[in-house]
């Protein structure tokens, strides 16, 4: 249960970053309403269905936002493959993140419901809120229509990525550089 409330905390920081940046750019919880009105229930429903499998992917999915969002901001970047291995996800701090694929069924069954409507910026969002809700967590609104990035650099990763060897002062100004607090860094370690 402790775990749990963690993820939620930890996601519930991660918001904060999400809230700045839907202050900035108009996002909306109701982006999706003409376009892709049933946006909400397809990721909830393959969250769900993912969660009955395997209990413990909230945090994954949790640290996956995270990543994404720490570099260049929520935009999905950390997605992007690339054939010469310099992408986000290349990194030395993403090589262990996971659930690529079950964003990438999310992705797939919102294609064949509203083609080209709903950005894997948002489907991260949503899967990482859904799978602490299910887990029994907070639930919060998701501010929608984020646009997905185009450019994804291991260098950038590694750059704005917290290292594992960092000291305190290197990891505080890190969050802080990102509009989180040094409670926010305690929470999140």
């Amino acid at each position: 249960m402790g775990d749990l409330i963690n993820v939620a905390i930890m996601f519930m920081l991660l918001m904060g970053i999400g809230f700045a940046e839907a202050q900035a750019s108009g996002l909306d919880p109701k982006f999706y309403n003409r376009s892709c009105p049933n946006v909400v229930q397809i990721v909830a429903t393959v969250v769900n269905r993912h969660l009955k499998q395997d209990v413990t992917i909230g945090a994954p999915l949790v640290r996956l936002f995270f990543h994404d969002c720490f570099v260049e901001g929520c935009d999905a970047s950390v997605l992007i493959v690339s054939p010469n291995k310099t992408a986000e996800r290349d990194a030395i701090p993403n090589l262990t993140l996971s659930q690529f694929d079950l964003i990438d069924e999310i992705k797939s069954d919102l294609e064949n419901a509203c083609p080209g409507a709903v950005s894997c910026a948002d489907i991260i969002a949503l899967a990482a809120r859904d799978a602490v809700l299910q887990s029994g967590g907070p639930t919060w609104a998701v501010e929608l229509g984020r646009r997905d990035g185009l450019k994804s650099s291991d260098v950038d990763a590694a750059t704005h990525l917290p290292s594992s060897r960092s000291d305190a002062q290197a990891l505080i100004t890190s969050f802080n550089s990102n509009r989180l607090s040094t409670r926010d860094l305690v929470t999140l370690s």
